[in-house]
């Protein structure tokens, strides 16, 4: 076996291995020298910027400020449907349940990420469940695959992932496992706020800090999607390495 042949190798550069070991080094000793006041703060920042951004990629129109309102003031925004009211709540729960789990990827796991997200919003029958009609993504180049299809491509890649995961850079296995859960689209909604959460679990699984890709630059991450989508994962590395680069840890 040649590692140079292995096209997934050649994604990140000595000098990105390197950066990314100084940021996840950054990261530990940020988190260990937080008192425990400073570390809450920090999670109430890193949660409000993280729900508002991954709500609004999909369409919600609860700002930043309203966000905070609705995770740590318990308010209501006047004008804001009950949806999208419920999609803060839940993404809160869903993080929570995220950054407390102590296992690793599962269906099981997934499937209870998806569940939490969309409680009371989606029918239950659909609420953590694979979806049983064909899905249509605005923009994609690529139709997600048919119901039937839906359980076989799933695992398939936990298959990869299980073999997989120890092989290549965690930054690599991430943008791998994001994409392809995307491209397969399991749920009939909140696949993207899903494939999110996971994306962040595999990195703060290996010591990483989690990141928010955000509303603003949401075009750059439709764009990196599909061309993973499409087999071109190298933009979507590149943008996690960007995220990354970009953490405040000081």
């Amino acid at each position: 076996y040649l590692r140079s042949a292995d096209p997934l190798f050649d994604l990140l550069s000595k000098k990105q291995i390197g950066e990314f070991e100084k940021i996840r080094a950054a990261y530990k000793k940020f988190r260990r020298a937080m008192s425990a006041e400073v570390k809450r703060l920090w999670h109430e920042w890193f949660l409000t910027t993280f729900t508002y951004n991954t709500n609004a990629i999909e369409g919600s129109t609860v700002t930043l400020l309203e966000t905070s309102m609705i995770l740590f003031d318990k308010l209501t925004p006047p004008g804001k449907t009950m949806r999208e009211v419920r999609e803060v709540e839940n993404h809160r729960k869903a993080f929570d349940y995220v950054t407390a789990h102590p296992s690793d990827i599962s269906k099981n796991f997934i499937c209870k990420v998806h569940k939490i997200l969309s409680s009371e919003i989606l029918e239950p029958a659909e609420s953590g469940a694979f979806r049983r009609v064909q899905v249509f993504v605005r923009g994609a180049e690529v139709v997600p695959p048919k119901p039937e299809d839906v359980e076989k491509q799933f695992k398939e890649m936990m298959l990869w992932y299980r073999g997989n995961k120890k092989k290549y850079h965690p930054v690599v296995v991430a943008a791998c496992m994001h994409t392809t859960f995307e491209g397969i689209h399991p749920f009939v909604d909140y696949n993207g706020r899903t494939g999110r959460l996971l994306l962040n679990f595999i990195l703060m699984r290996h010591g990483f800090p989690p990141i928010a890709i955000t509303y603003r630059r949401r075009a750059e991450y439709y764009k990196a999607l599909q061309a993973a989508i499409n087999g071109n994962l190298k933009p979507f590395v590149q943008l996690i390495y960007r995220y990354l680069k970009e953490t405040k840890l000081k």
